[in-house]
């Protein structure tokens, strides 16, 4: 197995922080791990994941999505902050909207590395 310490857990989200994280290196991290094929997860919180396979494409396919739908959100344009993050995280009203803002910013600084948005001083635009 792998321990995979805050990487993935079974039950709920990991937070990536866009003052210190990094989505991309998130993403390939969790290709990586995928590509071992581990039998086992050892997250830090939570249960074991006897199925890592599976955990782990599901959180690719779950951050890509969330990938795309800041990227649409900008390009619909949308440009502050608040309402990229509303619209990107449309599907889960209850989450907590300081943590939805923080990721999508993190999303946001993704994009703007790859060349896809940019930021000025009227907020976030399409490349």
């Amino acid at each position: 197995g792998v321990v995979s310490g805050d990487l993935a857990v079974v039950v709920g989200t990991i937070l990536v922080p866009s003052a210190d994280g990094d989505m991309d290196d998130y993403l390939a991290s969790l290709e990586r791990v995928r590509d071992l094929s581990p039998p086992m997860l050892f997250p830090a919180h939570g249960p074991l994941s006897p199925t890592p396979e599976k955990l782990l494409e599901q959180y690719i396919s779950h951050r890509r999505t969330r990938h795309l739908r800041v990227l649409e959100a900008v390009k619909s344009g949308l440009s502050e902050l608040a309402g990229i993050s509303e619209s990107a995280y449309a599907d889960t009203q209850g989450a907590h909207p300081i943590l939805k803002l923080d990721q999508t910013l993190s999303h946001l600084r993704s994009h703007e590395r790859a060349g896809d948005v940019h930021e000025t001083d009227t907020g976030w635009h399409p490349a």
